[in-house]
């Protein structure tokens, strides 16, 4: 972790490390809590709004869709703006989309406050990234990254069992109203504490023509357009809503143990990027790069993808914790991909490769509740709907590393 008696020097100018880490930190828990926290909350709103397997993907998914929607023009303002005024003006957006969401009574209002989250918590994770890359080393940037994941896997936590208590005793909607007051106290602590530093650094405030048409053709996006698509946005789709009703529905657990078991599967996540934080400085010291290091968190990920979709019985369930120790390397390719560009584009070049891991996972999760719906209407029982679609997933997972090994094959021979 960064250690909080640190400064970091940039432009002359002394910031507090542990008073600005700290306030990313609190806004990317809140936002990644909310990403997931349809996992455990699935049969309280099942029941109450009357949804389907398809409408519950589709309440969870359009999260990501707005969230998506702002990622292209999320980082110009970051590259014009800076993080501290971007991120803390969409964070009063995501509080008004907590609160509709917690007086919504049906599936119409409960998408627009859902939508309204997904695009108020769009720059929590790419503010603190490429306020990193313009304002320290790049040997403390993979650290940095990883101790902000830590901070949102925290939140994943608190959206699984805590979450799940709170909507049992006082009902869904109290878990909503609370995040509406928290995303408030974060929008402040972001505008009081984080410094404007990231402007100098990166001389934000030019125009210097890069479009979305030159990244999205740059030799070195191409390869991993198709993973972070479809790789990590399958991944984060699964961790981020399939894994709860996944667990009621193919391990019959009840609401009370799939919470405990979606808050292991989190606490098992969080302590893998805590170890991915110290392990990453080690493997580059010994020349593996940190891209290296992400793609075979993708490798790794495929054939766990599988066993969950071939192993069925509730006794293996501890297979989902697997999930947990290829997702924190996955996440390297993001900051790794960073490093390669610019410092006065990072803000582009990340947030460009976070719409295709959220464009990913808005149409994952879509689509899983579309597939297991098909497939039921087609006669394969339950839980093998469930099971077919993993094995797909995984397929296709397969499909994009030998995307990769091949664009990258023909960029080396030419």
């Amino acid at each position: 972790m960064p250690q909080p008696v640190e400064e970091a020097r940039t432009g002359g100018a002394r910031m507090p490390v542990l008073a600005i880490f700290f306030s990313f930190a609190a806004a990317y828990l809140l936002s990644y809590g909310l990403r997931s926290v349809n996992a455990a909350l699935a049969p309280y709103l099942s029941a109450e709004l009357g949804l389907s397997p398809t409408g519950l993907g589709g309440l969870s998914a359009v999260y990501f869709a707005a969230f998506a929607a702002l990622q292209w023009p999320l980082g110009h303002w970051l590259d014009r703006y800076g993080a501290r005024r971007i991120n803390a003006g969409l964070l009063l957006v995501a509080a008004l989309g907590a609160a509709i969401l917690a007086a919504s009574t049906n599936l119409a209002t409960a998408a627009i406050g859902r939508a309204l989250i997904g695009a108020g918590v769009a720059a929590c994770l790419m503010a603190p990234m490429s306020y990193f890359r313009r304002c320290f080393a790049p040997e403390q940037q993979a650290r940095f990254s990883l101790w902000i994941l830590v901070s949102g896997t925290s939140g994943a936590v608190v959206a699984t069992l805590p979450a799940e208590a709170l909507a049992a005793a006082l009902g869904w909607r109290s878990v909503f109203a609370l995040a509406a007051l928290l995303l408030l106290l974060a929008a402040a602590a972001i505008f009081r504490y984080v410094q404007d530093r990231d402007l100098v650094a990166g001389g934000a405030a030019r125009e210097d023509g890069v479009g979305a048409g030159a990244l999205l053709r740059h030799p070195r996006v191409v390869p991993l357009a198709p993973m972070a698509l479809l790789g990590h946005g399958g991944a984060v789709a699964l961790l981020t809503l399939w894994a709860g009703p996944w667990m009621v529905a193919v391990f019959g657990m009840d609401n009370a143990h799939m919470a405990r078991a979606l808050m292991v599967l989190m606490l098992t996540l969080m302590g893998c990027y805590v170890g991915m934080s110290f392990v990453t400085p080690w493997l580059q010291r010994r020349g593996l790069s940190m891209m290296r290091i992400g793609i075979a968190g993708h490798v790794m990920m495929v054939p766990v993808v599988l066993a969950i979709g071939l192993l069925g019985d509730a006794h293996t369930w501890w297979v989902w914790l697997l999930l947990a120790f290829a997702f924190p390397s996955m996440s390297l390719v993001q900051p790794a991909l960073a490093q390669e560009f610019p410092k006065a584009v990072a803000g582009r070049i990340l947030t460009l490769y976070n719409l295709f891991i959220f464009v990913g996972a808005f149409a994952m999760q879509w689509s899983i509740g579309l597939a297991i719906e098909l497939l039921a209407r087609l006669g394969v029982p339950l839980p093998w709907n469930y099971r077919l679609t993993a094995v797909a997933l995984g397929l296709i997972q397969i499909g994009c590393l030998a995307w990769y090994a091949s664009r990258r094959r023909r960029a080396l021979i030419a």
